[in-house]
């Protein structure tokens, strides 16, 4: 134990975690506190933990409940079967191994498998253990993870639940980055009004293109026009000018489709020139034209063809 932690002073982490599990395999008096350190070195440096660390760990926190390491082995426990994608096994081992009474402590091993569900589950995956795991109001997880899993949630398209997640945050208006998520929500619910309140004093180019999408939600296409333009995003910028009613003096000649519609729509045409006699030329044009019809019908009519 000593020797891995003088080689994580000097940086050398994949040494210390090799003598952190050599410890382990060891069966010794320090292997659960050898593991417990390389779980929480895996969890620092965002790695994955192999299953067969996880299955250790799940035998030492059974032979040792009771012992003051019980809670570290726990949690070490609940983390290492997240980090190797045991998310059913960690779930389980927080109902019926924490108290109800201990809700900060579950409430941050609920956090740390939401964080890698969210990181590193697929979405078939995420969506199942969120619906029947996420805790309802949420209060007790992160508020960086609630963000988190809300923020999967819309992107996945489930606007109303992870909209109804971010009212369980602690004063949630008081947070830039749930006002901005929950704006996303409101945008994609379609209720640009709501969207634009929580964008209320805030700035910012994301902000610029939340409160331009809900203005053209509601029909006032000039000033989304306006906002997109201001952060570049000239094909939303063309679609909002070409819908607005001012849409010849917003749209740019140069736009693609819709600047050479405006050229034609904006051309001069030159007038025609009317010369003398045109009428009188055109009636004798016409006559002349049903002289000719009857001329040949009587010729058809003489020479008797038949069909």
């Amino acid at each position: 134990l000593t020797k891995a932690g003088i080689e994580e002073t000097r940086g050398n982490q994949s040494t210390a975690d090799a003598l952190l599990i050599n410890v382990g395999d060891s069966n010794s008096p320090e292997s659960p506190e050898a593991l417990i350190q390389f779980v929480n070195n895996r969890l620092d440096d965002g790695e994955d933990v192999p299953a067969e660390i996880a299955l250790l760990i799940e035998s030492y926190a059974f032979e040792l409940r009771g012992n003051p390491l019980s809670k570290d082995l726990l949690r070490a426990h609940v983390i290492a079967s997240a980090k190797s994608d045991q998310f059913s096994k960690a779930f389980t081992i927080i109902k019926k191994s924490i108290a109800l009474q201990e809700r900060e402590l579950k409430g941050d091993l609920q956090s740390y498998v939401f964080d890698e569900l969210v990181k590193n589950a697929d979405d078939l995956i995420f969506l199942e253990y969120t619906f029947r795991e996420l805790p309802n109001p949420p209060e007790n997880l992160h508020s960086n993870v609630i963000l988190q899993v809300a923020d999967r949630m819309l992107r996945l398209g489930f606007a109303r639940e992870a909209k109804t997640m971010l009212i369980g945050l602690e004063r949630p208006t008081q947070s830039r980055e749930a006002r901005l998520l929950s704006a996303r929500a409101s945008i994609a619910m379609n209720e640009p009004e709501a969207a634009l309140e929580l964008l209320l004093a805030l700035d910012g180019k994301d902000v610029f293109n939340l409160r331009a999408e809900a203005l053209s939600l509601l029909g006032d296409n000039s000033s989304a026009h306006s906002l997109f333009s201001s952060v570049d995003r000239p094909e939303a910028a063309a679609r909002t000018a070409w819908l607005s009613s001012d849409w010849t003096d917003l749209t740019s000649t140069e736009a693609p489709i819709f600047g050479d519609i405006r050229i034609l729509t904006t051309e001069v045409l030159d007038p025609i020139a009317v010369e003398n006699g045109m009428l009188a030329s055109s009636r004798t044009a016409l006559g002349e034209s049903a002289q000719a019809r009857d001329v040949i019908e009587d010729l058809l009519l003489d020479l008797s063809i038949s069909e």
